[in-house]
């Protein structure tokens, strides 16, 4: 029998979700939905919750895996090198070093990706840090519409490994994956299917309006 994975990701404009059937080590994309959540003096009219049930009722099917993202402003970034390439190690000793380079005194959870080795021979790696208290407010979501995340990803590791999983990607060519939010943008740089860097733009869709906007009225003379 076919599993069914579900991937989700919001933010206060959309719910998007992505319904995956695997089956003999093969994935396949059964639907996407995009739903636009109301609004109520520029901010979403119901709780996240009540938006998701709205899409879950469209998908019409029992997941067997559920995978969300972070919102890319509650992912913060560190590239970071280590003389050892064990991931158990790593593991053990990344968590204290991020904590020493960001200025959170919350707890926090803190994955990473290998990104190579550098000339001296060190790994070097893509350190994705975000607070505790984020990825449990996502957990409690999902929870109220029957959903306990397998994976939860920040947005740039999930544009990798979606472009690995279903683009054919050439060995020896370089890819820029791009997701461009309302606020912030996702970046995944990959060379073949080897990710190069992954990170975050803090602007999206609302800086885009707001300049084009500004550059018509410039040109008639218009205030905005």
């Amino acid at each position: 029998m076919a599993k069914y994975n579900l991937g989700l990701y919001w933010d206060d404009l959309d719910v998007q979700a992505c319904l995956v059937r695997g089956a003999a080590g093969e994935a396949v994309i059964e639907k996407i939905v995009r739903t636009h959540r109301p609004q109520e003096a520029g901010k979403p009219k119901h709780p996240v919750a009540e938006d998701l049930k709205s899409v879950m009722a469209e998908l019409g099917i029992q997941v067997e895996a559920g995978i969300t993202a972070l919102n890319e402003h509650e992912v913060m970034y560190r590239q970071v090198k280590r003389p050892f390439s064990d991931r158990r190690k790593i593991s053990q000793s990344i968590a204290p070093e991020v904590e020493t380079l960001l200025p959170v005194a919350d707890d926090i959870s803190v994955d990473f990706v290998v990104l190579g080795k550098d000339p001296a021979g060190q790994t070097i790696l893509e350190a994705a840090a975000v607070k505790s208290s984020a990825v449990k407010e996502r957990v409690d979501t999902l929870s109220q519409v029957g959903i306990d995340p397998e994976i939860i990803e920040a947005p740039s590791s999930a544009l990798a490994n979606g472009a690995r999983n279903f683009f054919q990607l050439g060995p020896e060519r370089g890819y820029v994956v791009l997701h461009i939010g309302w606020r912030n943008s996702s970046l995944c740089i990959l060379h073949g299917r080897e990710i190069v860097h992954m990170g975050a733009l803090p602007f999206g869709f609302e800086a885009i309006a707001a300049a084009i906007a500004r550059e018509r009225s410039e040109a008639t003379g218009d205030v905005v």
